[in-house]
């Protein structure tokens, strides 16, 4: 069967406009153009369609998506596994939320004891399910599932206490960001705090830090634009590469 733009625009909840990009950048070419200037898109169209909007769910960079998806060997077939299983986590994800939430309202009633432990369970399963989604196939190609999963279990247990230092930690790490990303002093005070604090940082949340490890994380936060878009947008547009410069100037 086939499709006129608008009709696949309807069909998909995208605009017409956007359909017209994704062929202007090589993304979705429609299957033919007919005489009166119109787009026509038939089924394995629709099938990329579908594989673009579910990246783009994921937050992936079109650039990404592209090279995915025009991959000859790109195999349709398992991408739809992959996304399949990826629901499934985000559906428990999802249900471990709304329990959390109802326990906590059950406890707000005194109708239940909950435990310091169990406030945080359904954030930190987010949390998890989004690195994994974003990261887990890189991190299987330089560490192994033991460490993985060790990593993951840390995460799991860590108190509020705990989280709560992470997070001051890391908010102190941007503070400082954003004042070296102006001064490029990497042989201040503050740039070996900024360090002190990313090595800090990472003891807490990775039970196999070395200074490899960090080594390779700063060369991600300059290669991989969604470790630098964390950072950027956190600490200012020029902060992943000066964590980087300091990571590189101190391990």
């Amino acid at each position: 069967m086939e499709y006129t733009i608008q009709q696949v625009a309807k069909m998909a909840n995208v605009s017409s406009r956007t359909l017209r990009y994704y062929d202007e950048i090589g993304l979705l070419k429609p299957r033919a153009i007919r005489s009166s200037g119109h787009r026509i898109y038939g089924q394995t169209e629709l099938t990329i369609l579908q594989n673009i909007l579910f990246y783009r769910s994921l937050h992936l960079p079109l650039k990404e998506i592209k090279a995915i998806v025009t991959n000859p060997n790109f195999d349709f077939e398992e991408a739809l596994v992959s996304h399949h299983q990826q629901l499934v986590a985000q559906r428990q994800q999802i249900e471990t939320l709304i329990t959390t939430v109802e326990k906590t309202l059950l406890s707000m009633k005194g109708e239940l004891v909950m435990t310091d432990q169990e406030k945080f369970e359904g954030f930190k399963n987010e949390l998890l399910e989004k690195n994994e989604t974003l990261y887990g196939e890189e991190l299987r190609t330089k560490y192994s599932e033991e460490e993985i999963d060790a990593s993951y279990q840390k995460w799991r247990h860590l108190t509020a206490e705990e989280i709560d230092n992470i997070t001051k930690i890391e908010q102190e790490l941007f503070s400082l960001l954003e004042i070296l990303s102006q001064s490029h002093d990497y042989s201040s005070k503050e740039a070996q705090d900024v360090f002190e604090k990313h090595k800090q940082w990472l003891k807490l949340v990775a039970p196999f830090y070395n200074e490899e490890y960090h080594l390779s994380l700063a060369e991600c936060y300059l290669s991989d634009e969604r470790f630098s878009d964390y950072y950027n947008n956190r600490a200012g547009k020029d902060a992943a590469r000066t964590l980087t410069a300091i990571i590189q100037h101190y391990a």
